[in-house]
């Protein structure tokens, strides 16, 4: 049996025929339709009993399911090759390449016998690793308070300009590019025309408001996020404590330690392809930045709203 991953590739690139080349035990199938790249599958051989498929029936009291199994380092590794592959196409071919869309892969169980036909009932499934950008509702008067009031937010209008870059690039898994943003944020409002590390925590650490809300979001954070015992490893990194103050002292360290790279050394893991590292730190920024902005606004004088044509 093989176990394939499919992601679609969005550019404009010119491939005269579908492309097969095995590498290292891993077969690339590069697809043409109409004479452009339009997808890009990696696979490879795997242990039918692991990669089983099951479907379970429907009872009186539950609907049909099903369950798909599969070894998560194998998985990886391919995920990694598409990657890796997007990384050195994209140079290759002079900034045609827009993305391949490793996030939203397509995994498939190709049986070779009739026998491992028989354990994979279901065969493809679709690997969705975005966040679900949440449904919201907003009446005409809040439109229209929003309106007359922006003349008064002048001071915000660039920092909500990150804001809205930043929480973009997060529902989007850009946890690096998002944490920058959400930064920004934090210091524009907490830290203006500092420099350098320790002038930048100590502005940080000085204010009451930030300690407060950096108190109330790691409150939030411990009771609601599932992955939030990573951020432990941020804190042992950067030798800080994991109160408000140290949280702080650490964003400011994590910001300095991101605006750099090299291709060995412990810098070689802050790259695209490790967003994920950054998950629980994007998270702790965008509350950060988004509590205190909310807090901006409501401060600003509400004029009463005036009757509507």
């Amino acid at each position: 049996m093989r176990y394939r991953l499919r992601a679609n590739v969005r550019g404009r690139i010119r491939l005269d025929s579908t492309t097969r080349i095995d590498d290292d035990g891993i077969r690339y199938t590069y697809v043409s339709t109409d004479g452009a790249l339009t997808a890009i599958t990696v696979e490879t051989v795997v242990d039918p009993h692991t990669f089983r498929s099951e479907i379970r029936s429907a009872t009186a009291e539950e609907p049909a399911t099903f369950e798909l199994f599969f070894d998560s380092k194998v998985h990886d590794r391919l995920l990694r090759m598409l990657q890796e592959v997007e990384a050195h196409l994209a140079l290759s071919v002079h900034g045609a390449l827009e993305a391949v869309e490793w996030q939203t892969v397509v995994s498939e169980r190709v049986p070779e016998t009739s026998a491992e036909e028989e354990l994979v009932p279901v065969r493809k499934s679709q690997h969705h690793s975005e966040h679900e950008r949440r449904e919201t509702t907003i009446t005409p008067d809040n439109l229209h308070q929003l309106t007359v009031r922006k003349r008064d937010f002048g001071e915000l209008v660039g920092l909500k300009t990150f804001w809205r870059e930043a929480t973009n690039e997060y529902l989007d898994q850009r946890y690096i590019q998002a944490f920058y943003n959400f930064f920004f944020i934090i210091e524009g409002l907490f830290a203006p025309g500092r420099s350098g590390a320790r002038a930048l925590t100590d502005a940080l650490q000085s204010s009451a408001e930030l300690k407060d809300i950096t108190e109330r979001t790691l409150v939030q954070g411990r009771a609601t996020l599932t992955h939030w015992d990573s951020i432990d490893s941020h804190y042992q990194e950067y030798e800080c404590e994991s109160d408000a103050l140290g949280t702080l002292e650490m964003l400011v360290k994590i910001r300095g330690t991101l605006h750099h790279f090299a291709p060995a050394g412990p810098r070689s893991r802050i790259h695209p392809f490790a967003q994920e590292d950054f998950e629980t730190i994007a998270w702790l920024a965008r509350g950060l930045s988004t509590h205190a902005l909310m807090m901006r606004d409501r401060a600003m004088p509400h004029p009463p709203l005036q009757p509507r044509d």
